[in-house]
């Protein structure tokens, strides 16, 4: 469900496979290509959704696929306790500023 809503924004890359599967894990990382990873998850932060940002101790890899590590990603992570209204909560907060 998060992974469509990703796919179908512009200016959103999706760190990994960007379609569900079991190679997929739920663990969500992703960018915009004019919003910083801050401010997304800012924005979830806001609407009591627990999302952060950052390298993730990920420095190199961040660097090689071209992405700032200073800046880092946007991670969202959901495991099997997470419902769906959760994951359309999420969704909600976030397809304003997306």
């Amino acid at each position: 469900r998060f992974l469509e809503f990703l796919g179908s924004k512009p200016g959103v890359r999706v760190i990994g496979r960007a379609v569900p599967g079991p190679t997929r894990l739920p663990t969500m990382s992703f960018v915009h290509n004019s919003l910083a990873p801050q401010a997304i998850s800012d924005v979830a932060v806001a609407a009591g959704i627990g999302m952060r940002c950052g390298n993730f101790y990920s420095v190199r890899l961040l660097e090689r696929m071209g992405i700032d590590p200073a800046a880092g990603v946007a991670r969202a992570s959901f495991a099997h306790y997470n419902t769906v209204e959760e994951v359309d909560r999420l969704i909600a907060a976030l397809e304003p500023i997306l």
